[in-house]
């Protein structure tokens, strides 16, 4: 019931958003399939006979934006790559800002009528700068890339597919990617870049092998 109720709200929240009203979407709602007689069940263990599909799109971020701030160029906004903002507060009925070039340390001044915080992870830390708390910070996740020499064709055209534990894996060209979020408890340091490969071994893997059929478990 809990998957039913989970993609009942990310059927709706898509098409529906607090004061931009309804809007079409051209991808179908979720609904609930037999694996083996609709397709979804390709590379997994034959003894998993039902499943949920749904559908979900997925872009090249780090591209998406590039393409937005050469538009927002396009449109005369001034871009300030590597900047950093020092701080922020309310002046008159505007915002004064202050930036600091991460390369050079010059330091300059800003001001303007509206401040939108789209700082991502950050944005909790850019609130703060203007007195505001937001409980907004990053996040760390390991996307592991596998490569599996034995699967075959089937495992190579099986969908994005979600344990319900949590672990998931797709097709990524000629190899796969795979992943799992942590419990709260077990949320690694968000600043250190390194990967743990001990989190594959001793979580991921597991599931992994519980779930895929003999065609990709010898090569992974």
């Amino acid at each position: 019931w809990m998957i039913r109720l989970g993609l009942f709200f990310y059927d709706h929240l898509g098409r529906w958003a607090p004061g931009f009203g309804r809007h079409e979407s051209t991808l179908p709602f979720s609904r609930s399939v037999r694996l083996a007689r609709d397709g979804y069940g390709m590379g997994l263990k034959a003894g998993f006979q039902r499943g949920f599909a749904y559908y979900d799109c997925w872009v090249d971020d780090a591209r998406l934006v590039v393409q937005n701030a050469v538009s927002a160029a396009r449109h005369g906004a001034r871009i300030a790559t590597r900047t950093r903002v020092v701080s922020a507060r309310r002046s008159g009925d505007g915002w004064a800002v202050s930036l600091e070039s991460i390369k050079t340390k010059e330091k300059q001044q800003v001001t303007a009528r509206a401040l939108v915080n789209a700082a991502g992870p950050g944005a909790g830390a850019l609130a703060g700068f203007a007195g505001l708390t937001l409980p907004v910070g990053p996040r760390k996740r390991y996307v592991y890339v596998l490569d599996c020499p034995g699967a075959d064709e089937t495992l190579h055209k099986a969908p994005l597919t979600v344990d319900p534990l949590g672990c998931y894996f797709r097709p990524e060209g000629r190899h796969f990617i795979c992943g799992l979020s942590p419990e709260e408890s077990e949320e690694p340091e968000a600043r250190d870049f390194d990967v743990d490969y001990s989190w594959f071994e001793d979580r991921i893997w597991p599931m992994l092998a519980a779930r895929i059929g003999p065609s990709g478990r010898g090569g992974w």
